[in-house]
């Protein structure tokens, strides 16, 4: 904030979802994703819990296809094992496959999530300010994030119905299987 006290840097109030009239960093619901990614580190409060009993939830024929990844660092709490053991044997056999990439850099990170059909999932638990959601916005993927912490503040109200979705298995179900129709 020094920066800011000195007149160097201007905060912005909101970061709307929509920019000059496109649709970056929306999940656009005309087009299904073909990948869903979880680009956090693969820890509870980072939502990947969350994100499986979800799956476990949507039905099995919306899972049909869809490629699951997991980007970002495993944790000894989070192997791939322990992941893969809660994913239910019907939405194992949905997805089309269920990948953990663990070492791109940042930059190689965001041109993997512009590839076209990816979803980029943010169901963190706990999350101050999430830069994730910044860089979605800015690169243009297409996100859904959990309303939790301060992901709100950064999504204008218009649009947060569009993106944002309750920290429940249930809500991101909800929305996934109207995404993936």
């Amino acid at each position: 904030l020094e920066g800011v006290a000195e007149g160097d840097l201007a905060l912005q109030q909101r970061v709307r979802v929509r920019t000059a009239g496109d649709d970056a960093g929306r999940a656009d619901v005309d087009v299904r994703p073909e990948e869903a990614v979880h680009l956090r580190t693969v820890v509870e409060r980072k939502g990947v819990k969350l994100l499986v009993d979800a799956l476990n939830e949507v039905d099995p024929a919306r899972l049909q296809g869809l490629e699951l990844e997991f980007l970002g660092k495993t944790t000894s709490s989070w192997p791939p094992t322990r992941v893969l053991g809660l994913l239910s044997d019907e939405a194992r056999r949905a997805l089309a496959d269920v990948s953990f990439l663990t070492d791109l850099d940042q930059p190689q990170a965001l041109a993997h999530l512009k590839r076209p059909g990816t979803l980029a999932v943010i169901p963190s638990l706990h999350d101050n300010s999430p830069n994730t959601i910044y860089e979605c916005i800015e690169e243009g993927i297409p996100f859904i994030a959990s309303r939790a912490g301060g992901a709100p503040e950064l999504i204008a109200p218009e649009d947060a119905g569009d993106v944002l979705f309750e920290p429940t298995a249930e809500a991101l179900a909800g929305l996934l299987g109207r995404l993936l129709t």
